[in-house]
């Protein structure tokens, strides 16, 4: 099974985009299950559903931080890395879907009844979620390694 299969799988599983994505790597960085989940569950919907930065990315961020900063040198060295990953990443990112943005990449308001049921009756979650989490685990494989 491939991580972006993984990930697709625990986003189905009802965990948020953020938890999806750094779940994958969890083990890589000798994070507990537990402890991921509660690190990346304020990150869902664009940071607490205030539809911000995708959930998928800021996994995907917190992922990078882990796989590239290195403590044991220079912070500016490494700094610099983690920014240049990152940037990378969101490049990327943004090939696909024009933004980071939840709320552009949605195209609707999660903080309105109307918004959350256009979410809801659109099958958004599976049409448009669950592909930001796929293609960013996708890109981490890349950039960061499987």
């Amino acid at each position: 099974m491939t991580n972006s299969e993984k990930a697709k799988d625990i986003f189905d599983s009802g965990l948020n985009c953020a938890q999806s994505v750094l779940l994958v790597f969890a083990k890589r960085f000798n994070l507990d299950k537990d402890l991921t989940i509660k690190l990346a569950s304020g990150f869902g919907g664009g940071m607490a559903r205030m539809q911000e930065t995708c959930g998928a990315v800021t996994g995907s961020i917190i992922a990078i931080g882990l796989a590239a900063y290195n403590p044991s040198e220079d912070f500016p060295t490494s700094k610099e890395r983690v920014y240049y990953i990152i940037s990378k990443f969101i490049k990327r990112f943004k090939e696909k879907y024009d933004s980071t943005l939840c709320h552009e990449i949605l195209n609707c308001d999660l903080n309105t009844e109307e918004g959350n049921r256009f979410y809801e009756d659109t099958g958004m979650r599976e049409k448009i979620c669950a592909g930001c989490v796929i293609h960013a685990v996708d890109i981490l494989d890349d950039l960061i390694g499987k």
